[in-house]
């Protein structure tokens, strides 16, 4: 059981190092809103790494690599990235620092974790060759397999806390201009991401 949790450790602060497209939403939801709303980002996040997992284990490797694969998947995740990055772009006019952190804010930003990370193909390849490893290298069966990946989840988890943390510390050092900046930047990088997956 040992050996499992400590794979977990190490899976999960590898995929926390990949700086991906949710690293810098993460950011910027938590320097505008502050750390409290941007954990249910990363909430989001988290439960679509598991949503994802979930339907791996279930539904087996082969079909989800067909769902990778399908046109009709890949297209749409395009779609889905670069209609966030123009919304991003689009409302970087009028973002203010210390926006709205109603109970309803939370559920969307709740939402856009959940999307963003789930149409992320990247996400889904690399928990897929995650499960591929712990099955035919590491002979992770059962409650192996699943402490194995709860404790990646955690610790995914848990690092995307201290990022958020960490930004919403420095929330005080950042005027409106810069979080403009900041919003628009993230929506170009949307943008360019959702285009470099089409090629």
């Amino acid at each position: 059981m040992i050996d499992a949790i400590l794979q977990g450790v190490v899976l999960g602060l590898l995929l926390s190092v990949l700086v991906g497209i949710t690293f810098f939403v993460l950011m910027e939801a938590s320097l505008r809103y502050g750390f409290g709303p941007a954990i249910s980002m990363s909430a989001g996040v988290a439960s679509s790494d598991a949503l994802i997992l979930f339907l791996l284990w279930y539904f087996s490797q082969g079909v989800i690599s067909h769902v990778v694969h399908n046109s009709y998947f890949h297209y749409s995740s395009c779609a889905v990235l670069i209609g966030f990055g123009f919304y991003y772009m689009y409302n970087s006019r009028s973002v203010q620092l210390h926006g709205d952190a109603s109970g309803t804010r939370r559920i969307r930003l709740f939402l856009q974790g959940f999307t963003v990370n789930l149409f992320n193909p990247s996400v889904i390849i690399y928990w897929t060759g995650a499960l591929l490893v712990a099955v035919t290298q590491q002979r992770f069966t059962g409650k192996k397999l699943l402490l194995y990946f709860g404790t990646a989840l955690f610790v995914v988890l848990l690092t995307d806390l201290f990022k958020i943390y960490f930004a919403a510390k420095i929330k005080p050092l950042v005027t409106q201009k810069v979080l403009k900046i900041i919003y628009f930047s993230v929506g170009i990088l949307l943008v360019l991401f959702g285009i470099g997956m089409l090629f």
